[in-house]
């Protein structure tokens, strides 16, 4: 089974927002891979919920895998929270978290 880790990374100051997310996509009996972007104007509960969103996409149909994330916020989202997540704070990041976890297999 194909492992994928997400995390973020956030620096907040007076003048502006920053971080990035990771993914570590990890298969059985084959070298890790791995990817990650710098953001700005963003929150840390964005940027996780992207890395989420990003191994989403990353999963092909034909596979079975499991996202590990570290952050509350992106598993009780997922599993509790996504149909009344689209319409409130974090709108446009929840919406294509709600369209990518129906899309995944």
């Amino acid at each position: 089974m194909t492992c994928i880790y997400t995390d973020d990374s956030y620096r907040e100051n007076s003048s502006f927002n920053h971080g990035g997310w990771a993914i570590a996509i990890i298969q059985p009996g084959e070298p890790g891979h791995y990817l990650a972007e710098h953001l700005t104007a963003c929150t840390n509960n964005q940027q996780e919920l992207i890395a989420i969103i990003e191994a989403l996409i990353i999963i092909r149909t034909d596979e079975e895998a499991e996202i590990l994330s570290n952050f509350q916020y992106c598993i009780k989202g997922i599993n509790t929270w996504i149909k009344n997540w689209k319409y409130k704070k974090n709108g446009a990041v929840n919406q294509r978290l709600n369209s990518a976890v129906e899309t995944a297999p």
